[in-house]
């Protein structure tokens, strides 16, 4: 019945427009993300759909989608709403309420005019409730860097650049790709804990599809609450 119930499940994310995560062509480590901090319905089918996921359909409220903003000229009509105190360089804190209750995200656009059809980290905190009941013991924040940037074929009709289907992925999943894990089969984040350069993961593409540029961000986890309800977070400028 588990089976039945994550298959029908990944399907209807496919249903509802939802691409592929895990990397075709593979029998054996076919998984784009790897451990506890990984369970995703369009990955291996167990957990709940993930931040990106859950953007894409569309389940977020506008307030529970939180951005950092990396500089304060803004134009693009996605932070057209934002007030000038969320416009600056300095360091920002932001609070994520748990995923699996509430509901909430953080973005980090790497370009100041990016989209949600962009690359971008988005960040999620989520305990072992809800879809997650059982399936781990403790939880924490995860990071995961997206790829959504869009093209369009002969005919116009667009589609990710990154998905499995794209004309330009890199076959043997080692480019980019819509989703990726920073720190990818390590486990949450937790409280007191630092990312920066050093995390495995924690960059942008380069031109080859690697990642290989500095993000120049350091984010580092401040406080969880007591109940475990929400997890501050700061995110500042590295070095």
């Amino acid at each position: 019945m588990d089976y039945y119930l994550g298959t029908l499940a990944h399907e209807y994310g496919h249903c509802m427009g939802l691409p592929d995560y895990y990397k075709y062509g593979l029998r054996e480590n076919f998984k784009a993300t790897m451990g506890d901090t990984g369970l995703e319905r369009m990955d291996e089918s167990e957990g709940d759909f993930c931040p990106l996921s859950k953007l894409l359909l569309g389940w977020y409220t506008p307030a529970s989608v939180q951005i950092y903003q990396p500089s304060d000229k803004k134009s693009d009509r996605l932070f057209s709403s934002l007030s000038s105190s969320d416009r600056n360089t300095s360091a920002q804190t932001f609070t994520l309420t748990d995923d699996t209750q509430e509901g909430s995200c953080l973005i980090i656009p790497r370009t100041d005019h990016s989209g949600y059809f962009s690359e971008y980290m988005i960040i999620d905190y989520i305990t072992p409730n809800g879809n997650y009941d059982t399936l781990f013991s403790s939880g924490g924040l995860r990071i995961y860097h997206v790829d959504t940037t869009l093209a369009s074929d002969e005919y116009g009709s667009f589609y990710l650049a990154s998905d499995n289907y794209s004309p330009v992925y890199d076959s043997t999943n080692n480019g980019k790709r819509v989703l990726r894990l920073v720190n990818d089969g390590n486990g949450f984040f937790c409280d007191k804990d630092v990312i920066d350069d050093t995390i495995t993961g924690f960059g942008w593409y380069d031109e080859n599809g690697q990642v290989t540029v500095n993000t120049g961000y350091m984010i580092t986890i401040d406080s969880v609450s007591a109940d475990q309800k929400n997890c501050t977070v700061t995110i500042l400028p590295d070095k």
